[in-house]
């Protein structure tokens, strides 16, 4: 139809020759994208929402915030958002002719992968967002448009130019995120800078205005409509406007704060590791997997690491050739015995796969577990179990017998829910002791009851490689154990030959050899396929690959033979000359290969790299450990005296002989396993915040294993069974040749100046040196090889690199053995004899050598003077103490305790013969007192009294002087010490030391502190810091002495000076970090003096650094306590705002380490009991429950896992059960009631070892509670019966440690009971007489017991103890009761405190009867108003009340009154929890005598056994109660 002229136009001219295809544009869109990412995009969802779950997946899984609710719902409405403005801008393009993947689910596709991406290297979440953010825009300006598009080609053409932009761009992201940069991407983007990333996203918003154009351009007549659009595009700019800047300041501030907090932390890890490293904690790192129990964590966690598990498993599923090794389930020896499984009672014989080198045996094993799984999954009641595990002689962890066990353990929960169960209770048993690194206990206290004779449940277990195995007889004693147990146990090894015998002759064992004959399909499917993937054999014609196939069947004795004929063959390359060796006779055995291996190595290999080579071979498979690839290469240039070799310089030995590395582990899989996911370390943050130069760190393969190909190539280098030639040493020419090595690898630079030797080799060469030495046998070697041994020898060990290199390996000498050097000294020493041995030894090893031979302990004086030499030079005392532990244990090992025990007594006559005045000094067992006295050992604290002057030759200087009186110091020689000081004094004065000076005079002042000099004392360490401004020393030493000054002036109740003294030290060392111990002191100074005001004001002036040091200092000792003082002054001096914000600074700090979750408990106890606050309590308590745990202590405070956890879950029903008791809303009652029922479920809950079912009662109550107040009555009873029938349980157990604790939960139970009933007033009796025997010994101490707690007092021992010090002094103030020793208060009874229940001048009183251990049964008051805090081991004349609606449990009359009565205690400030509307009961019960020789007693009654009393209120009182409550309609 003609237009006229007057007719409008459809398109601007611009558009109108705009003749390109749409199809044509996507095409090359598509194109593009992959040549930006690497890949295609293909279709992957069926539909919108499917993409929107999978991108939610993915946000779940990043690691920066997948527990945290906000971030992931923010991103996901964001990602949601674009894939509906997606779905919506592209509605015009739908008909046009575009290929079969339309763009809006390519881009949709394409954003997910982005996702993907971004989970994958744990992508900044803030950087996410913006990019979502910014591209929200643009798709909301895109759809705008497209709404008012009209269906013209020339339009589609200019849409789909936006969609090729997005798509184009989103190639970039993905490209920029995998490569690191995405974040600086942002930061050029808020910046306006130019990159790739930043072109694509101009591109884009050049089409997109050019889309305006033409939109404007269509809608031109319409000025309703185009105002209309212009009025969205303004409100849609501003918005994106102002997104851009709030983005950029964020960025401005993450980038100044970034560098400060990274290095607060790092100061902060590098502060508390050496306070943290004295406890022994132990956990395992994992992450719980889908489809797994979802309690297995809980199991997973208590378990040791096992460094490698699983992993065998993948590498021989990847390397196993399908179709092959099922010919074992043919064999009649495998039908015999999988048929047994029918017999329930009967006992299975355990089945053997035996076969030589080479067979195939572990690939087997993967195939027998594959099938046993298979059958084990047919049941459906998951009361059937397989496990495997593969050891590993070079792996530590793989290679002891106990590590087996423990992965069972972690792969039974793993497999089993029924099982996970089961294992999970009995490990939370109170009378179950049990050590997780001894299998005895594994398999008798967890897996035994498990898999019990009577139980339903089957265990198969395989274990691969029993010849692996180091210690093979414990093996033995487990097949022992498991079957006079009659344990449901099956197992299935895999052994080589000469062990089965032994198995074979104890126990009845199915074997199966494992035969070529009955591997002949394998061989034939193995040999086929390595034809068709090797690179030449493949190309072969079909007559050649027939013949190759053939001859490799026929000759191949085994399979691991075929494999490396095959490659062999194929390395030829030709056919005419793989035929030409296929007509040539062939080896016989494996051996044979490996020599054929060796000839053609030789043959393209100078015979100078023949040498180091060979040597290279020998240190591979004799060393004692396997060596990483930077150690090897290390050895390369030693060896070579070359710096720039390595393993390429021998690329036919490397290829044939070695692998670096396992299959299946690569870089981003050894990230992902190195990876501890509940703790932080610096590197991580390091890593966030520098990701673009760390990239490349994660595939460093230096650390990688350099192992043999196959273990039977270690021993034919080992097994060498002839005479020595170049490629084959017999195994003491090896250890020869290595001892030799070792002697120069001690050295500190051993090929001189310029040559990069790694630590690592350095410290092996060090750490086996006597080992390899251990193995020498002198009857193989020449005379010169003997004088070789005897030169090197002689070097290392009177030199003091050999001592210096062993200290830093962590070497530590077990006393109580022996050293068998001294005896093999002594008969190498008599070579010198020789004449030719002699003439060929240098004037000072033959000099050495003559001394050893006239004593041959003296063999040790090189490595004890390298140690003495150590310490005289140490920093500090951590250095001095370690140096000194060396010389100490090496001086018994060898025989030298005379040494320090001559200078002792010459030194310190009187010091050195007074009686030992320790726990350690005099607990040692019966052999070895007689020991000591037979060498007149003088035990390790008297014996450093040797330490000054123990060589003449060694020179002591002020260093030294002042290093053995830090020793002397903390082993509590004072005097001695203080001897030491002032000769240090005089050495600084003639030498001018100014900064031994400081460290003499900080020692000194402590030394005359403890000697009672105390003006003296402040009179050096005044002296010290007179001119601290201009003195020549480390800022970091200026604020020590300060601190020195400080804590002093403190104990001399100089307060104000005291002040200054700790602000100086601030203020000289402004980048150092004070340490919780001095932060103490200073807070203390306010405290004692009751001047909270000034406590407060100091708190504020602190860095937030600080703040969070002292607060997390020693908190797994006393963080609570300190934290509750906290609290209780925050509400009396109206502080409770500032608390709040001190503990968010610090949360902050420590979620960068991922270790949070303890100070945010913290938080949460203060919005609760200070604040009165249930919502943030609540918040900040779902916070934690969210995050996860791998079982490990949180870094900085060291709390562990299930400390706090049991602690959270108790401040977690009192939260929810004050938000229950305080609503008259039923709704609310019962979300409060349904939430407290799934804390158990939630992500920490389930990935936290609970070590006692105690921790769970409190919950338990009031979940009764609760249900008793909604009506659920048959709940309520069916709950809190479980806890009476748990309680009643744990006092008839054969455990004491637990008894008051059930006492105490017995009572709360009671309480509840009594209230069901309108006439409960009698089981409220009861519940008092049960909770007055909370103190009271009701059980015999076990043998087990008495061993823990002996235990735990020896670790306890040796510490510093500062009780002497005038620091402990009270002082009154208003509103809180000052106490020393007992508290008193006119009109209340006077009580103990922890300090003097601990220190044991308080005698307990005779007549409540025989009373628990006071350290185990001890109870401090929960009333946050006494201060000292109020502490309870007996009644006493005490009153104490007990809360029977919360978990508070005792309360001292104090505090009491301060709820009911505040006018007579000075009107203090209560905690807005557990207060006067709560309901008490006053204890102990009228006429309370206690329990004596099991009988209870109560004033005007007659004496009964407390056991009769327990069973009668279990089978009387209770049934009663319940008959009672049920009554009536």
């Amino acid at each position: 139809m003609a237009t006229n002229g007057g007719d409008k136009k459809v398109i601007p001219e611009h558009l109108e020759n705009d003749n390109r295809d749409v199809a044509d544009l996507w095409k090359q869109a598509l194109k593009e994208y992959k040549g930006i990412v690497g890949f295609d995009l293909q279709p992957k969802f069926n539909n919108v929402q499917a993409m929107i779950d999978f991108g939610t997946n993915e946000m779940n899984s990043f690691h920066k915030f997948r527990h945290n609710t906000k971030k992931v719902d923010k991103l996901r409405s964001l990602f949601a958002a674009n894939i509906d403005y997606i779905e919506k801008g592209a509605q015009h393009l739908i008909s046009a002719a575009v290929p079969a993947f339309p763009p809006a689910a390519a881009i949709g596709t394409a954003i997910t992968y982005l996702l993907s991406a971004c989970r994958q290297v744990s992508a900044d979440y803030d950087v996410v967002v913006v990019f979502f953010d910014d591209m929200n825009s643009f798709l909301q300006r895109v759809v705008i448009l497209e709404t008012r598009l009209p269906p013209h080609k020339a339009y589609q053409n200019c849409l789909m130019d936006v969609f090729t932009s997005f798509l184009t761009l989103t190639g970039y992201a993905h490209k920029y995120i995998e490569l690191g940069r995405f974040k600086k991407w942002i930061t050029n983007l808020l910046e306006g800078e130019d990159s790739d990333l930043g072109g694509a996203r101009k591109k884009m918003d050049k089409s997109l205005a050019r889309l305006q154009n033409a939109t404007e351009f269509a809608i031109l007549g319409n000025s309703e409509e185009l105002k209309k659009m212009s009025a969205e595009l303004q409100i849609n700019q501003t918005a994106h406007t102002q997104m851009l800047e709030e983005q950029k300041e964020v960025m401005f501030n993450i980038s100044q704060d970034t560098g400060s907090i990274r290095s607060d932390v790092a100061k902060l890890l590098k502060a508390f590791t050496e306070q943290n490293a004295k406890h022994d904690h132990k956990g395992k790192p994992s992450n719980q997997d889908a489809g797994k129990p979802a309690s297995a964590n809980q199991v997973r966690n208590r378990m040791p690491d096992i460094e490698g598990e699983g992993h065998e498993y993948k590498v021989l599923k990847e390397t196993l050739i399908p179709d092959t090794c099922t010919w074992v389930f043919s064999q009649p020896e495998w039908e015999a015995w999988i048929k047994q499984d029918g017999e329930s009672t009967a006992l299975k014989p355990v089945l053997a796969l035996s076969g030589l080198p080479g067979t195939g045996k572990s690939h087997l094993a993967a195939s027998v577990y594959d099938k046993l799984y298979s059958i084990a999954s047919e049941d459906t009641t998951q009361r059937t179990c397989v496990t495997q595990f593969y050891y590993r002689e070079q792996q530590k962890d793989l290679s002891w017998f106990k590590s087996g066990l423990i992965n069972t353990i972690s792969q039974v929960v793993d497999q089993s829910v029924p099982l996970c169960e089961r294992i999970n209770a009995e490990m939370v048993r109170d009378e179950v002791y049990y050590n997780v690194f001894v299998w005895r206990d594994l398999l008798l206290k967890i897996l035994g009851p498990a898999f019990n004779k009577d139980s339903p449940n089957r265990l198969f277990l395989l274990f691969d490689g029993l010849d692996e195995m180091v210690d093979f007889p414990e093996f033995l004693e487990f097949v022992r154990l498991a079957r006079e147990q009659k344990f449901r146990m099956t197992i299935v090894v895999t052994t080589r030959p000469d062990l089965l015998q032994q198995l074979t002759e104890k126990f009845e064992v199915s074997t199966i050899e494992v035969t070529k004959e009955k591997q002949l399909q394998d061989f034939k499917t193995l040999v086929w396929h390595r034809i068709n993937d090797l690179s030449y054999l493949k190309k072969f014609s079909r007559y050649v690959q027939q013949r190759i196939a053939e001859k490799v069947e026929e000759v191949s004795p085994n399979l691991l033979y075929a494999e490396h004929t095959l490659e062999r063959l194929n390395a030829l390359g030709r056919e005419g000359a793989v035929l030409q060796v296929l007509a040539r006779p062939m080896p016989e055995t494996l051996h044979g290969v490996y020599e054929i291996m060796l000839d053609e190595c030789q043959r393209r290999m100078p015979v100078a790299r023949q040498q180091i080579a060979s040597k290279l071979l020998h240190w591979i498979a004799f060393a004692y450990r396997v060596l990483s690839l930077d150690e090897v290469t290390s050895l390369l240039v030693y060896l070579s005296k070359d710096d720039s070799f390595d393993l390429e310089e021998i690329p036919e030995v490397a290829s044939k002989f070695l692998k670096v590395g396992d299959p299946a582990f690569d870089a981003q899989s050894r990230e992902l396993a190195n990876k501890d996911t509940s703790t932080g370390s610096i590197d991580d943050l390091e890593k966030e915040e520098a990701a673009s130069d760390n990239q490349d760190k994660m595939y460093n393969d230096g650390a990688l294993p350099v192992k043999f190909k196959e273990r039977s190539m270690r021993a034919f280098f080992r097994d060498a069974a002839s005479g020595n030639s170049q490629w084959h040493l017999k195994a003491s020419e090896a250890h020869r040749q290595i001892l030799l090595g070792c002697v120069d690898l001690v050295k500190p630079e051993p090929l001189g100046p310029g040559y990069k030797i790694s630590d690592g080799l350095r410290l092996y060469a060090a750490y086996r040196l006597i080992s390899h030495s251990s193995q020498l046998v002198w009857e193989d070697y020449t005379s010169p090889e003997r004088a070789e041994v005897m030169e090197g020898l002689a070097m290392a060990l009177s030199h003091t690199d050999f001592a210096e290199t062993l200290s830093r390996t962590g070497m530590t000498y077990t006393r109580g053995l022996k050293s068998i050097l001294n005896d093999r000294m002594a008969v190498w020493a008599e070579s010198l004899k020789v004449p030719e041995i002699a003439s060929l030894l240098s004037s000072d090893a033959a000099a050495w050598w003559a001394d050893v031979a006239a004593d041959p302990r003296k063999c040790r004086y090189g490595m004890l003077k390298g140690y003495v030499r150590r310490l005289y030079a140490a920093a500090d005392l951590g250095e001095a103490l370690t140096a000194y532990k060396l010389i100490y244990g090496l001086s018994g090992t060898s025989g030298l305790d005379h040494l320090l025990v001559d200078s002792a007594k010459r030194n310190f006559p009187d010091e050195a013969s007074a009686p030992a005045t320790t726990v350690s000094e005099n607990t040692l067992n019966g052999d070895e007192n007689a020991e000591n006295q037979a060498t007149e050992d003088l035990g390790e604290q008297r014996s450093s009294l040797g330490l000054p002057g123990i060589f003449d030759e060694i020179e002591m200087n002020a260093t030294a002087y002042r290093a053995v009186g830090e020793i002397f110091y903390n082993y509590g020689f004072y005097k001695p010490a203080d001897s030491m000081c002032t000769k240090a004094f005089e050495l600084c004065r003639s030498t001018d030391d100014v900064k031994e000076k400081f460290k003499t005079s900080i020692l000194r002042s402590k030394v005359l502190w403890k000697l009672q000099e105390k003006d003296k004392a402040i009179e050096v360490i005044s002296d010290c810091v007179k001119d601290i401004e201009t003195a020549d020393v480390p800022a970091s030493l200026k604020r020590s002495a300060l601190l020195a000054k400080a804590e002093l002036e403190g104990k001399l109740k100089m307060r104000d000076a005291a002040a200054k003294s700790y602000a100086g030290a601030k203020a000289i060392d402004p980048t150092g970090t004070t340490s919780g111990d001095a932060l103490e002191g200073e807070i203390e100074l306010f405290e004692k003096a009751a001047d909270y005001a000034g406590y407060f004001r100091t708190l504020k002036s602190w860095s937030p650094i600080d703040r969070l040091t002292w607060m997390a200092w020693n908190y797994c000792n006393q963080g609570h306590e300190r934290h509750d003082k906290l609290r209780s002054l925050a509400i009396r001096e109206g502080e409770v705002d500032f608390l709040i914000d001190a503990y968010k600074d610090a949360i902050r700090f420590l979620d960068r380490l991922n270790s949070g979750a303890p100070l945010r408990l913290e938080l949460a106890v203060t919005y609760f009991r200070a604040k009165g606050d249930l919502e943030n309590a609540r918040k900040t308590l779902d916070e934690i429950f969210a995050s996860t745990s791998g079982g490990y202590p949180y870094s900085i405070t060291d709390e562990e896992p299930q400390t706090m956890m049991q602690r959270l879950v108790n401040v977690m029903s009192d939260v929810l059960y004050e938000i229950f008791r305080g609503s008259r809303d039923p709704k609310v009652k019962q979300e409060a009631l349904e939430s407290l029922k799934g804390i158990m479920n939630r992500p920490l809950s389930l990935s936290v070892p609970i070590y006692t079912s105690l921790d769970l009662v409190y919950r338990r109550i009031v979940l009764a509670s609760m249900c008793l107040k909604m009506g659920q009555a048959s709940e309520f009873q069916e709950r809190l019966q479980s806890v009476l029938d748990d309680c009643f349980a744990g006092l008839t157990d054969k455990v004491s440690w637990n008894d008051g604790q059930n006492m105490e939960k017995l009572a709360h139970a009671l309480m509840v009971l009594s209230k069901a009933l309108p006439d409960g007033q009698d089981i409220q009796r009861y519940a008092r007489i049960v909770i007055s025997a909370m103190f009271s010994k009701i059980t015999h101490v076990t043998e087990e017991e008495l061993e823990l707690w002996e235990r735990a007092n020896q670790s306890s021992d040796g510490s510093d103890d500062e009780s002497d010090d005038e620091d402990t002094e009270d002082t009154d103030s208003e509103g809180v009761v000052a106490i020393k020793r007992v508290g008193t208060i006119e009109g209340l009874a006077p009580y103990e405190t922890m300090a003097s229940i601990g220190s044991g001048k308080k005698s307990s009183p005779r007549d409540e009867g025989d009373l628990g251990n006071p350290e185990i049964v001890v109870c401090s008051c929960d009333g946050g108003i006494c201060n000292p805090v109020a502490a309870f081991a007996w009644w006493g004349h005490s009153v104490v009340h007990y809360c029977t609606e919360c978990s508070t449990t005792l309360i001292c009359e104090l505090c009491y009154k301060a709820r009911h009565d505040p006018e007579m205690v000075g009107s203090p400030t209560v905690m807005h929890f557990c207060d006067k509307r709560h309901s008490y009961i006053k204890l102990p019960v009228e006429g309370w005598q206690g329990i004596k020789d099991g009988v209870m007693r109560l004033e005007g009654e007659e004496p009964v056994k407390f056991d009769d009393f327990l069973k009668r209120l279990q089978n009387d009182i209770c049934r009663d109660a319940w008959d009672r409550y049920w009554a009536g309609a």
